[in-house]
């Protein structure tokens, strides 16, 4: 994705109401002045869970469609197809 080192973590927990709507992760920066054509955001993704966390004896009592929904983007990787792309990622969380 690109040179070993390059990039930047994110890491947060996000407390919310249970109810509909959405949330944006985007590159912005007050000290630093980024050139939109050259901006890259491909990205892989750890791990992404709603709710509480869940052991590993806990998800194994959950039925299968749930174990996979419970962190369905953990160790995806998305690659920008080019420059000014955007990385868009739907999930429907019950």
């Amino acid at each position: 994705m690109g040179e070993q080192g390059e990039g930047c973590i994110i890491r947060g927990v996000v407390l919310v109401n249970r109810v509909p709507g959405n949330f944006h992760i985007s590159a912005h920066s007050q000290s630093h002045s980024f050139q939109p054509g050259k901006l890259n955001l491909s990205h892989s993704v750890g791990k992404m869970t709603f709710g509480r966390p869940l052991s590993a004896s806990m998800l194994r009592l959950l039925p299968t469609d749930v174990i996979a929904a419970y962190d369905a983007l953990a160790g995806t990787v998305h690659v920008a197809s080019g420059s000014n792309t955007s990385l868009e990622h739907y999930l429907k969380v019950r």
